[in-house]
């Protein structure tokens, strides 16, 4: 799978690189466990949403450092918004999303 996640972010920055707009980036977690595409975006100013493993750990805001997994109880429920990716093999891909802030890695 890190074969696949550096062949996205090269496959962004090589977008990037020859003039293509790029203002969010999306992705799963194949993508979204890769440190290299999440660094990626930020130096280059990219928004990105990207799904991580449960076991990632997340830094907030307090530098306090958490799994992914433990800020699902942190969210308010009515912050949960539930949304379709569209259509897929098995049926309609519907996501809950939430937004949680996060700080930038340690420098």
């Amino acid at each position: 799978m890190q074969v696949q996640a550096a062949l996205g972010c090269e496959l962004l920055t090589d977008a990037v690189d020859a003039g293509v707009r790029v203002d969010w980036c999306t992705a799963d977690a194949v993508y979204g466990r890769d440190r290299g595409l999440r660094e990626e975006c930020e130096e280059r100013g990219i928004g990105y949403s990207l799904g991580v493993p449960c076991s990632v750990r997340i830094r907030l805001p307090s530098k306090t450092v958490v799994r992914a997994d433990a800020t699902v109880s942190m969210i308010p429920a009515r912050a949960w918004q539930i949304a379709s990716c569209g259509p897929g093999s098995k049926g309609d891909h519907r996501y809950a999303w939430a937004w949680l802030t996060v700080s930038r890695r340690p420098s």
